[in-house]
């Protein structure tokens, strides 16, 4: 299919776009790739890093263990101690299109869940276990499932796991299970481990669907 072009005229000057295949690609739009991906979150949960001092630690660990695609200066993959700063070197960059190069690692590791534990799985709608405290029934019953089936999927506690937790009396299981849930819920998404740490939040302390 012949590309289509289209002039675009907006508040940001006049661009041009590009349609082949059914996707376009913006050109000299002047939108960044940081103003787009900003734009793109309706949920408004994603920041970019240079904004959230508090995130710089964990999201240099994570870099430092990921095996996603990492940024290159020449023939040099950026480090651990040098991706904030890369970050806010590709600030200006002009967006094209999602499957540009760029655009996807910006979107990987310049931008940072800033969600609290709570906030995300209300989001993904997970809804409350009754009970205002851990000695109720419902309680009870969500630590039993937890006790029968962390084994089988993996999501054993054993962050900050209080006394009580995994050790297979319900009577002591159930306030337990409430108050690892309750130190969670104001976690940001962000911290360091707290990714996989909302796994085990989201599948534990909320009602079965």
């Amino acid at each position: 299919m012949s590309s289509l072009k289209i002039a675009l005229i907006g508040a940001g000057g006049i661009g041009l776009a590009s349609a082949t295949g059914g996707a376009i690609a913006y050109l000299n739009s002047g939108e960044t790739i940081v103003e787009y991906i900003t734009k793109k979150d309706t949920t408004k949960k994603k920041q970019f890093i240079t904004l959230v001092a508090d995130a710089h630690t964990a999201l240099k660990n994570k870099y430092s263990s990921g095996n996603q695609n990492k940024p290159k200066k020449g023939n040099k993959e950026v480090g651990k101690e040098e991706i904030i700063n890369w970050c806010k070197e590709m600030e200006n960059t002009k967006f094209s299109k999602e499957t540009d190069k760029d655009y996807s690692l910006i979107n990987t590791w310049c931008f940072v869940n800033t969600s609290t534990l709570l906030e995300e799985a209300k989001r993904n709608n997970k809804t409350d276990i009754n009970g205002a405290s851990g000695d109720t029934e419902e309680w009870k019953k969500a630590w039993d499932s937890y006790n029968t089936n962390k084994g089988t999927s993996n999501l054993t506690i054993s962050e900050s796991a209080p006394d009580g937790l995994n050790n297979g009396d319900r009577n002591k299981g159930g306030p337990a299970l409430y108050n690892w849930c309750k130190a969670q819920e104001s976690h940001k998404m962000y911290e360091e481990n707290f990714e996989s740490i909302y796994k085990k939040y989201e599948k534990w302390c909320f009602a079965s669907s």
